[in-house]
C-alpha cells in the first residue's frame, strides 16, 4: 500500500533544509485529510537511501524516496500485504466484528472470549501476510534464496529435471517468517508441475518426497535451477503463478505458501554455496549461491 505525502518542492539550486526540522504536512486519503509530522531530508539523508547497502529499520514503516515520482512528492510504504492472503484477513476482520457487535448485545464472557480469539487471529493474519520490499543484490551468476528462513539440510541427489545430480538447499519458514516466494535468478519458466501429497511436518527429512509441492523449472540460459513449494503440517494452501514461458528477474515474487511451510531449491554442482545450515535466509536478499 503505497501513500503519497506533499512536500515543498525545493527551489532550484537551493539547498534542502540541514536541521533536519520538522513540519505538519496534508496527508491525503479518500474521504479524509489527516495532519501528520514528516522529517526534512537532508542531502546526506538521501545520499544513504541511495547505498546498496542501505536497509530500512523496521518491515512495517518502510520510508523510501521514490526518484521517478516528481520532486514535490514523498512516497512511504507503510504496510505491504501478500494480495493472496487479502481473502483470509477480510474473512477473519468480518467475523471479529459480528463477534464484537453480539458481545456488545449479550455481554456475554463466553461471547466476549471468542471475539477476543478472532482479534488475535485477525491480528495474526495481518503480521503473517506481510510482503516487505526487499533489496535485491545485483551482478552476474548470483542466485538469491527464493525464500524467508532457516536452512535446514544442504544435500546431494538426483533430480531429473536437472537432468543428474544436483545439490539441494532446504529452507524451512515457520510461522513468523514472511511468507513470499521470490525467483532465485532472471530466467524462464520451462517445467511446472502440481503434486497432491501428505501434510507431513515441514522439517521432516520425507516432506520434501511426500507433502504437496509445486515444481518450478527455471532456465537461466547456461544452467537450470529448480525451485519447491512445499505444504507443512499447518500450511495447506500452495499459491503458485509461476508458469511455463513466463519470464522472471530475480527477485520477482512468483507464490507464497500459507501458514508454516518449506522451500527447496535445486542447484547445479558448480555453484559455490554461501550458506550452511543453520543460517537464516531472506528472499530476494541472502546470496546463497554463485557461479565458480
Amino acid at each position: 500500500m503505497l501513500v503519497t505525502v506533499g512536500a515543498r518542492q525545493t527551489p532550484s539550486g537551493t539547498r534542502p533544509n540541514r536541521e533536519g526540522l520538522e513540519r505538519p504536512v496534508p496527508l491525503e486519503l479518500p474521504g479524509r485529510l489527516l495532519e501528520v509530522r514528516r522529517k526534512t531530508y537532508t542531502r546526506e539523508m538521501v545520499a544513504q537511501t541511495q547505498n546498496p547497502a542501505y536497509r530500512p529499520a523496521s518491515p512495517f514503516f518502510l520510508p523510501e524516496i521514490n526518484y521517478f515520482t516528481p520532486p514535490d512528492t514523498l512516497t512511504m510504504e507503510i504496510f505491504a500485504m501478500a494480495k493472496d492472503g487479502l481473502s483470509i484477513i477480510f474473512v477473519a476482520l468480518g467475523i471479529t466484528v459480528v463477534a464484537l457487535l453480539i458481545a456488545l448485545a449479550t455481554k456475554s464472557p463466553p461471547v466476549w472470549a471468542l471475539f477476543v480469539l478472532f482479534l488475535l487471529f485477525t491480528a495474526f493474519s495481518l503480521y503473517f501476510f506481510r510482503d516487505p520490499e526487499r533489496v535485491v543484490p545485483g551482478g552476474n551468476g548470483l542466485f538469491v534464496s527464493p525464500a524467508d528462513g532457516k536452512v535446514i539440510e544442504i544435500v546431494e541427489e538426483d533430480n531429473q529435471y536437472m537432468g543428474g545430480r544436483a545439490r539441494r538447499i532446504s529452507i524451512f519458514l515457520n510461522v513468523f517468517n514472511v511468507h513470499v516466494n521470490r525467483i532465485p535468478c532472471d530466467g524462464t519458466i520451462d517445467y511446472y508441475q502440481y503434486y497432491k501429497g501428505k501434510f507431513m511436518a515441514a522439517w521432516d527429512e520425507k516432506a520434501s518426497l511426500d507433502n504437496e509441492q509445486t515444481h518450478i523449472g527455471i532456465n537461466c540460459g547456461e544452467y537450470k535451477i529448480l525451485v519447491k513449494q512445499i505444504a507443512g503440517l499447518i500450511a495447506r494452501r500452495i499459491v503458485c503463478k509461476a508458469r511455463e514461458g513466463m519470464s522472471y528477474k530475480r527477485g520477482d515474487r512468483f507464490g507464497m505458501i500459507k501458514f508454516g511451510s518449506r522451500t527447496d531449491i535445486f542447484l547445479p554442482l558448480n555453484m559455490e554455496v554461501k550458506v550452511k545450515v543453520g543460517d537464516k535466509v531472506e528472499s530476494a536478499t541472502t546470496i546463497i549461491a554463485v557461479k565458480k
